[in-house]
């Protein structure tokens, strides 16, 4: 309590403090927080936290680690520190230009893993960017290898139907062909998913005249 106090009035309003007990420091709380920016505690909360598994604070792997030794430290202590994979030991007394030192240095890592999170999320984007395009690239392929080899224009479009279903959600399919003859009176032939007598049919035939 008296080192939280200490470096919470070393610290003051830059930063947030969350101190946590021994009943407190479990797997189960460790898990539902958002990871720190640095930890900081002592050789048995530090031996406590390489204790957890790993699915608990795995994501505590990469924040650096700030050991405070009490008075009175032993040689073997230090050693052991150093076992434990602590980024910063600090020998009393804690100053505020020792604590301001370990907290920049914490901050620039944050801000780098930040950096490499972001650059491998869009690496992912991108790359699922790259599947979407060679999917459709692959659609089209197949699509117009499969309508060339139809002999009729009914069967084309039926052909191209049952291929666009598997992509949108088409209700129906309607085309307009006509000839590139150059004449400029052109004769169109309209294939309409509507009967002749429906509303709709005369409707789909002035869009596709348009």
């Amino acid at each position: 309590e008296q080192q939280t106090e200490q470096i919470r009035a070393l610290i003051g309003d830059q930063y947030i403090l969350r101190s946590w007990g021994k009943e407190e420091f479990t797997a189960s709380s460790l898990a539902v927080e958002d990871p720190p920016c640095l930890i900081s505690c002592s050789l048995e909360g530090c031996e406590h936290l390489r204790a957890l598994p790993a699915e608990a604070a795995g994501h505590l792997d990469m924040v650096p680690t700030m050991l405070l030794l009490d008075k009175g430290f032993l040689p073997e202590q230090l050693e052991r520190s150093l076992d434990l994979g602590a980024t910063d030991i600090i020998r009393p007394p804690l100053t505020k230009k020792r604590l301001a030192s370990v907290l920049r240095r914490a901050g620039e890592t944050a801000a780098l893993q930040q950096d490499i999170h972001n650059m491998t999320r869009e690496i992912f984007l991108e790359r699922a960017l790259l599947v979407r395009k060679n999917q459709a690239l692959s659609f089209l392929v197949t699509f117009l290898t499969s309508t060339a080899e139809q002999q009729n224009e009914a069967d084309i479009l039926r052909t191209a139907y049952t291929s666009l279903k598997t992509l949108f959600p088409v209700l129906s399919l309607h085309a307009v062909l006509w000839p590139d003859s150059g004449a400029e009176q052109k004769q169109a032939e309209f294939f309409l998913a509507a009967p002749s007598d429906h509303p709709a049919h005369d409707l789909w035939k002035e869009q596709l005249l348009d």
